[in-house]
């Protein structure tokens, strides 16, 4: 790697819980999007089977997951974060131009980590809370982890990013939050530099030994 690029393993661990919330319904065609409006299509008339349902779409929905790393923090969020952060100390300029996240981060949490395993524990893993729209209070599901912890690896162009400016962006991380819920304090950390080798989050979650769904 050339010299003038440095590349940082970075450690959030979890002080709050995580609340996740896919855009992915913003898409009319997406599957999920059609089963939940034929459900809410239903109006007054939703049965309590229907209700139960509605959380479960609605979960499945809410999660970043994938085949291989399950449930993950995506790259774009994590690089979000950080220029957040490097603003507090007037260096977002910079962190746009020489910051690069290579990879979605894994979290890391004890329990399944594939949908199925999921759904089987939504009792752990699901958040159904009241949420305010412009007509009315509704009530929202949502994937939550109550303990977590992620990895990421940030790049940077050391011409424009200094360890300094990253040690101020990680100290201003954690009064900002990631993922969804940061007004009501979710996705609150505290932030390190790892001092393991820096690798991608695809290895990472490959050599991670797989957790079995029936916990």
């Amino acid at each position: 790697m050339s010299e003038s690029v440095r590349t940082y393993r970075i450690r959030l661990v979890g002080t709050t819980p995580l609340v996740m919330h896919n855009n992915q319904l913003v898409n009319p065609l997406h599957p999920l999007k059609k089963a939940i409006a034929s459900i809410t299509a239903k109006g007054k008339k939703k049965t309590e089977a229907d209700i139960l349902k509605l959380y479960r779409l609605e979960f499945q929905a809410s999660l970043y997951i994938d085949g291989l790393l399950g449930p993950y923090i995506p790259a774009q969020n994590l690089r979000k974060l950080m220029i957040e952060a490097a603003r507090k100390s007037k260096d977002g300029k910079q962190f746009e131009s020489g910051l690069f996240i290579d990879a979605d981060a894994p979290v890391e949490y004890e329990g399944p980590r594939d949908m199925e395993g999921l759904l089987g524990r939504m009792d752990d893993f699901a958040w159904t809370t009241v949420c305010g729209n412009q007509r009315a209070s509704i009530m929202r599901t949502r994937a939550r982890f109550k303990t977590w912890a992620a990895e990421f690896s940030a790049i940077v162009e050391t011409s424009l990013v200094s360890p300094e400016m990253i040690d101020n962006a990680l100290s201003h991380s954690r009064f900002i939050g990631i993922c969804d819920g940061r007004s009501i304090n979710c996705g609150r950390f505290n932030a390190s530099i790892a001092d393991q080798p820096c690798r991608s989050s695809r290895q990472d979650a490959a050599d991670r030994e797989p957790v079995s769904s029936a916990l």
